[in-house]
Protein backbone atom coordinates (compact mmCIF):
# COMPACT_ATOMS: atom_id res chain seq x y z
CA UNK A 1 0.00 0.00 0.00
CA UNK A 2 0.74 3.82 -0.70
CA UNK A 3 1.77 5.49 2.53
CA UNK A 4 1.59 9.22 2.43
CA UNK A 5 3.74 11.09 5.20
CA UNK A 6 2.86 14.46 5.70
CA UNK A 7 5.44 16.88 7.26
CA UNK A 8 4.49 18.91 10.13
CA UNK A 9 6.22 21.99 10.67
CA UNK A 10 6.24 24.18 13.93
CA UNK A 11 5.17 28.03 13.48
CA UNK A 12 7.30 29.28 16.31
CA UNK A 13 8.49 31.78 14.65
CA UNK A 14 6.54 35.07 12.52
CA UNK A 15 8.05 33.93 8.99
CA UNK A 16 6.81 30.57 9.82
CA UNK A 17 3.18 31.52 10.53
CA UNK A 18 3.45 34.12 7.54
CA UNK A 19 4.26 31.47 5.53
CA UNK A 20 1.45 29.28 6.86
CA UNK A 21 -1.02 32.03 6.61
CA UNK A 22 -0.76 31.81 2.65
CA UNK A 23 -1.68 28.89 2.48
CA UNK A 24 -5.61 29.00 2.23
CA UNK A 25 -6.14 25.36 3.99
CA UNK A 26 -4.00 26.52 7.37
CA UNK A 27 -5.71 25.22 10.28
CA UNK A 28 -3.74 27.00 12.92
CA UNK A 29 -3.32 25.74 16.79
CA UNK A 30 -4.66 27.28 20.47
CA UNK A 31 -0.84 28.08 20.45
CA UNK A 32 -1.17 30.20 17.08
CA UNK A 33 -3.57 32.47 18.48
CA UNK A 34 -1.64 35.41 19.85
CA UNK A 35 0.24 35.58 16.91
CA UNK A 36 -2.27 35.86 14.56
CA UNK A 37 -4.46 38.19 16.33
CA UNK A 38 -1.41 40.47 15.96
CA UNK A 39 -1.91 39.67 12.45
CA UNK A 40 -5.18 40.46 12.34
CA UNK A 41 -4.16 43.97 13.85
CA UNK A 42 -2.33 44.42 10.56
CA UNK A 43 -2.41 47.27 8.06
CA UNK A 44 -2.21 45.13 4.75
CA UNK A 45 -5.85 43.79 4.20
CA UNK A 46 -4.27 40.52 2.66
CA UNK A 47 -2.80 39.28 5.95
CA UNK A 48 -5.83 40.65 8.11
CA UNK A 49 -7.97 38.77 6.10
CA UNK A 50 -5.81 35.55 5.88
CA UNK A 51 -5.43 35.62 9.86
CA UNK A 52 -9.37 36.26 10.42
CA UNK A 53 -9.67 33.20 7.96
CA UNK A 54 -7.55 31.11 10.41
CA UNK A 55 -8.93 32.06 13.56
CA UNK A 56 -12.56 31.60 12.77
CA UNK A 57 -10.86 27.89 12.62
CA UNK A 58 -10.28 27.51 15.82
CA UNK A 59 -14.33 27.35 16.65
CA UNK A 60 -15.32 27.37 19.78
CA UNK A 61 -11.38 27.63 21.37
CA UNK A 62 -10.92 30.97 19.76
CA UNK A 63 -13.85 32.52 22.37
CA UNK A 64 -11.57 32.26 25.87
CA UNK A 65 -8.34 33.85 23.85
CA UNK A 66 -10.27 36.40 22.68
CA UNK A 67 -11.76 37.47 25.45
CA UNK A 68 -8.29 38.21 26.95
CA UNK A 69 -7.15 40.04 23.76
CA UNK A 70 -9.77 42.31 24.00
CA UNK A 71 -8.98 43.45 27.45
CA UNK A 72 -5.82 45.09 26.11
CA UNK A 73 -6.66 45.61 22.48
CA UNK A 74 -6.94 49.10 20.73
CA UNK A 75 -10.78 49.87 19.38
CA UNK A 76 -9.81 49.06 16.04
CA UNK A 77 -8.75 45.45 16.88
CA UNK A 78 -11.21 44.89 19.02
CA UNK A 79 -13.79 45.95 16.60
CA UNK A 80 -12.25 43.16 14.78
CA UNK A 81 -11.83 40.26 16.94
CA UNK A 82 -15.80 41.03 17.44
CA UNK A 83 -16.17 40.47 13.76
CA UNK A 84 -14.59 37.23 13.89
CA UNK A 85 -15.60 35.99 17.08
CA UNK A 86 -19.29 36.38 15.57
CA UNK A 87 -18.20 33.75 12.99
CA UNK A 88 -18.21 30.91 15.18
CA UNK A 89 -21.32 29.35 16.76
CA UNK A 90 -21.83 28.41 20.49
CA UNK A 91 -23.26 29.38 23.47
CA UNK A 92 -19.55 30.77 24.57
CA UNK A 93 -19.06 33.15 21.41
CA UNK A 94 -22.76 34.66 22.26
CA UNK A 95 -21.80 35.39 25.31
CA UNK A 96 -18.81 37.14 23.94
CA UNK A 97 -20.94 39.35 21.55
CA UNK A 98 -23.65 40.34 24.48
CA UNK A 99 -20.57 41.66 26.72
CA UNK A 100 -19.28 43.63 23.33
CA UNK A 101 -22.56 44.87 22.90
CA UNK A 102 -21.57 47.28 26.06
CA UNK A 103 -17.89 48.21 24.34
CA UNK A 104 -17.01 51.94 24.26
CA UNK A 105 -16.26 52.10 20.72
CA UNK A 106 -18.74 51.88 18.11
CA UNK A 107 -17.35 49.91 15.34
CA UNK A 108 -17.05 47.12 18.27
CA UNK A 109 -20.75 47.58 19.37
CA UNK A 110 -21.76 47.57 15.61
CA UNK A 111 -19.87 44.13 14.81
CA UNK A 112 -21.73 42.96 17.74
CA UNK A 113 -24.80 43.71 16.58
CA UNK A 114 -24.87 42.24 12.84
CA UNK A 115 -22.95 39.20 14.37
CA UNK A 116 -26.33 39.00 17.06
CA UNK A 117 -28.38 38.91 14.10
CA UNK A 118 -27.50 35.28 12.91
CA UNK A 119 -27.53 33.89 16.75
CA UNK A 120 -31.17 33.94 17.10
CA UNK A 121 -31.97 34.15 21.20
CA UNK A 122 -33.92 35.59 23.84
CA UNK A 123 -31.00 36.77 25.03
CA UNK A 124 -29.85 38.37 21.75
CA UNK A 125 -33.00 39.98 20.66
CA UNK A 126 -33.66 41.69 24.29
CA UNK A 127 -30.24 42.87 23.78
CA UNK A 128 -31.18 44.26 20.29
CA UNK A 129 -34.34 45.60 21.49
CA UNK A 130 -32.95 47.65 24.18
CA UNK A 131 -30.21 49.40 21.69
CA UNK A 132 -33.05 49.76 19.48
CA UNK A 133 -35.16 51.27 21.93
CA UNK A 134 -31.91 53.52 22.97
CA UNK A 135 -29.24 53.78 20.16
CA UNK A 136 -29.10 57.64 18.68
CA UNK A 137 -26.41 56.82 16.07
CA UNK A 138 -28.03 56.12 12.64
CA UNK A 139 -25.60 53.86 11.23
CA UNK A 140 -26.36 51.91 14.59
CA UNK A 141 -29.49 51.81 14.38
CA UNK A 142 -29.12 50.39 10.58
CA UNK A 143 -27.36 47.44 11.81
CA UNK A 144 -30.11 47.03 14.96
CA UNK A 145 -32.80 46.76 12.45
CA UNK A 146 -31.52 44.53 9.91
CA UNK A 147 -30.49 42.08 12.66
CA UNK A 148 -33.63 42.30 14.50
CA UNK A 149 -35.09 41.08 11.30
CA UNK A 150 -33.43 38.05 10.68
CA UNK A 151 -34.30 36.70 14.57
CA UNK A 152 -36.99 39.19 15.90
CA UNK A 153 -40.52 37.69 17.15
CA UNK A 154 -43.51 39.56 17.68
CA UNK A 155 -41.79 41.56 20.20
CA UNK A 156 -39.33 43.15 17.61
CA UNK A 157 -42.17 43.49 15.07
CA UNK A 158 -43.64 45.70 17.74
CA UNK A 159 -40.53 47.78 18.26
CA UNK A 160 -39.57 48.47 14.73
CA UNK A 161 -43.31 49.47 13.85
CA UNK A 162 -43.68 51.72 16.33
CA UNK A 163 -40.50 53.55 14.94
CA UNK A 164 -42.02 53.60 11.00
CA UNK A 165 -44.13 56.51 11.63
CA UNK A 166 -41.15 59.16 12.92
CA UNK A 167 -39.57 60.84 10.78
CA UNK A 168 -35.96 58.70 10.72
CA UNK A 169 -33.82 61.38 8.70
CA UNK A 170 -32.32 58.73 6.52
CA UNK A 171 -33.39 56.98 3.19
CA UNK A 172 -30.91 53.45 4.10
CA UNK A 173 -32.77 52.92 7.23
CA UNK A 174 -36.11 53.48 5.92
CA UNK A 175 -35.04 50.94 3.24
CA UNK A 176 -33.33 48.37 6.21
CA UNK A 177 -36.23 49.13 8.49
CA UNK A 178 -39.08 48.45 5.91
CA UNK A 179 -37.30 45.11 4.70
CA UNK A 180 -37.36 44.06 8.47
CA UNK A 181 -40.48 44.72 9.06
CA UNK A 182 -41.42 42.58 5.84
CA UNK A 183 -39.58 39.76 7.32
CA UNK A 184 -40.84 39.76 10.61
CA UNK A 185 -44.40 40.10 9.29
CA UNK A 186 -43.43 36.71 6.78
CA UNK A 187 -42.47 35.43 9.82
CA UNK A 188 -45.41 35.68 11.72
CA UNK A 189 -47.99 34.69 8.87
CA UNK A 190 -45.79 31.31 8.65
CA UNK A 191 -47.43 30.12 11.76
CA UNK A 192 -51.16 29.94 10.38
CA UNK A 193 -52.45 27.83 8.05
CA UNK A 194 -52.24 28.13 4.36
CA UNK A 195 -53.11 24.93 1.75
CA UNK A 196 -54.57 25.22 -2.09
CA UNK A 197 -58.20 23.66 -2.13
CA UNK A 198 -58.73 21.66 -6.04
CA UNK A 199 -61.81 21.21 -5.17
CA UNK A 200 -62.70 24.56 -5.72
CA UNK A 201 -63.84 26.07 -9.40
CA UNK A 202 -63.24 29.50 -10.88
CA UNK A 203 -66.39 31.86 -11.09
CA UNK A 204 -64.63 32.86 -14.61
CA UNK A 205 -62.62 30.99 -16.91
CA UNK A 206 -59.12 31.45 -16.37
CA UNK A 207 -55.98 31.23 -18.24
CA UNK A 208 -53.82 28.65 -17.49
CA UNK A 209 -50.30 27.47 -18.94
CA UNK A 210 -49.16 24.14 -18.57
CA UNK A 211 -45.69 23.02 -19.08
CA UNK A 212 -44.14 20.12 -20.51
CA UNK A 213 -41.04 18.13 -21.95
CA UNK A 214 -40.46 19.48 -25.47
CA UNK A 215 -42.40 17.46 -28.30
CA UNK A 216 -45.36 16.49 -26.26
CA UNK A 217 -47.07 19.66 -26.45
CA UNK A 218 -50.19 17.99 -29.00
CA UNK A 219 -49.61 14.78 -26.63
CA UNK A 220 -50.77 17.30 -23.80
CA UNK A 221 -53.21 19.13 -25.54
CA UNK A 222 -54.90 15.89 -26.28
CA UNK A 223 -54.36 14.23 -22.90
CA UNK A 224 -56.17 17.50 -21.66
CA UNK A 225 -59.75 17.27 -23.93
CA UNK A 226 -61.67 19.36 -25.76
CA UNK A 227 -63.29 20.56 -22.57
CA UNK A 228 -60.05 22.98 -21.87
CA UNK A 229 -59.78 24.50 -25.51
CA UNK A 230 -56.34 23.56 -25.29
CA UNK A 231 -53.70 24.23 -28.09
CA UNK A 232 -49.43 24.38 -28.08
CA UNK A 233 -48.36 27.95 -27.69
CA UNK A 234 -44.79 27.23 -27.79
CA UNK A 235 -42.15 24.46 -26.76
CA UNK A 236 -42.78 22.80 -23.89
CA UNK A 237 -45.61 24.94 -23.21
CA UNK A 238 -49.38 24.46 -24.10
CA UNK A 239 -52.12 27.34 -23.39
CA UNK A 240 -55.65 26.31 -21.68
CA UNK A 241 -59.15 27.90 -19.95
CA UNK A 242 -59.72 26.21 -16.32
CA UNK A 243 -63.49 26.21 -15.92
CA UNK A 244 -63.77 23.37 -13.43
CA UNK A 245 -61.95 22.33 -10.48
CA UNK A 246 -58.58 22.71 -10.05
CA UNK A 247 -57.81 19.21 -9.51
CA UNK A 248 -59.09 18.27 -12.88
CA UNK A 249 -55.53 19.98 -13.80
CA UNK A 250 -53.81 17.43 -12.13
CA UNK A 251 -55.25 14.97 -14.17
CA UNK A 252 -53.04 15.85 -17.15
CA UNK A 253 -49.82 13.32 -16.15
CA UNK A 254 -47.74 14.75 -19.21
CA UNK A 255 -47.50 18.08 -17.71
CA UNK A 256 -44.78 18.82 -15.62
CA UNK A 257 -46.48 22.30 -13.98
CA UNK A 258 -48.93 24.93 -14.97
CA UNK A 259 -49.70 28.09 -13.94
CA UNK A 260 -52.20 31.12 -14.09
CA UNK A 261 -51.15 33.50 -17.09
CA UNK A 262 -51.56 37.45 -15.86
CA UNK A 263 -52.16 40.06 -18.22
CA UNK A 264 -48.37 41.56 -18.97
CA UNK A 265 -46.79 44.63 -17.18
CA UNK A 266 -45.30 47.26 -19.27
CA UNK A 267 -41.59 48.24 -18.04
CA UNK A 268 -38.86 50.71 -19.19
CA UNK A 269 -35.98 49.16 -17.71
CA UNK A 270 -35.04 46.89 -14.61
CA UNK A 271 -35.57 49.86 -12.02
CA UNK A 272 -39.55 48.98 -13.06
CA UNK A 273 -39.52 45.42 -12.14
CA UNK A 274 -40.28 45.55 -8.33
CA UNK A 275 -43.45 47.98 -9.33
CA UNK A 276 -44.42 45.58 -12.19
CA UNK A 277 -44.26 42.52 -9.67
CA UNK A 278 -46.01 44.28 -6.99
CA UNK A 279 -48.98 45.48 -9.81
CA UNK A 280 -49.13 41.87 -11.03
CA UNK A 281 -49.50 40.24 -7.31
CA UNK A 282 -52.00 42.87 -6.28
CA UNK A 283 -54.15 42.83 -9.26
CA UNK A 284 -57.81 41.69 -9.61
CA UNK A 285 -56.72 38.75 -11.63
CA UNK A 286 -54.48 37.75 -9.28
CA UNK A 287 -56.80 38.31 -5.99
CA UNK A 288 -59.26 36.12 -8.11
CA UNK A 289 -56.60 33.41 -8.09
CA UNK A 290 -55.55 33.65 -4.54
CA UNK A 291 -59.37 33.60 -3.25
CA UNK A 292 -60.60 31.18 -5.06
CA UNK A 293 -58.29 28.22 -4.54
CA UNK A 294 -56.34 29.59 -1.34
CA UNK A 295 -57.55 27.93 2.17
CA UNK A 296 -56.33 29.96 4.86
CA UNK A 297 -53.44 32.90 4.47
CA UNK A 298 -51.96 33.40 1.09
CA UNK A 299 -48.47 33.25 0.40
CA UNK A 300 -46.19 33.78 -2.85
CA UNK A 301 -43.19 32.62 -3.99
CA UNK A 302 -40.80 34.84 -6.69
CA UNK A 303 -38.56 33.19 -9.36
CA UNK A 304 -37.11 35.01 -12.27
CA UNK A 305 -37.38 32.79 -15.83
CA UNK A 306 -33.61 34.12 -16.49
CA UNK A 307 -32.68 32.25 -12.81
CA UNK A 308 -30.94 33.58 -10.42
CA UNK A 309 -31.58 34.98 -6.69
CA UNK A 310 -31.50 38.86 -7.57
CA UNK A 311 -32.46 39.36 -3.69
CA UNK A 312 -32.25 42.99 -4.01
CA UNK A 313 -35.39 43.24 -6.56
CA UNK A 314 -37.02 40.77 -5.04
CA UNK A 315 -37.48 42.60 -1.28
CA UNK A 316 -38.14 45.45 -2.86
CA UNK A 317 -41.01 44.08 -4.86
CA UNK A 318 -41.95 42.62 -1.96
CA UNK A 319 -42.21 45.47 0.23
CA UNK A 320 -44.39 47.21 -2.79
CA UNK A 321 -46.66 44.20 -2.24
CA UNK A 322 -47.18 44.78 1.57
Amino acid sequence: MPVTVRRVTRRSDPDSLARSLQDPGFTPSVRDAAALFEALASDDETREHAAERALVRLGPALVARAAEQVKSSEPALRARICRVVGKVDGPEAAAFLLGAMGDADPKTRRNAIVALGRVRTTAAELSLLEAWSQETRVEQLRSIAASLGKIGTPRALEALRARTHEDLGDAELARILGRALTMLERDAKRTLPSAIDGSCAPKKPMLLVLRCREGLEELLVGELGRAFKPHARAKGEVEAILRGPLADVLRARIATSFGFALPAEQIRDESDLPDAVARALTSRSARAIFTTFTTGVARYRLAWSGGGHRRALVWSAAARVS
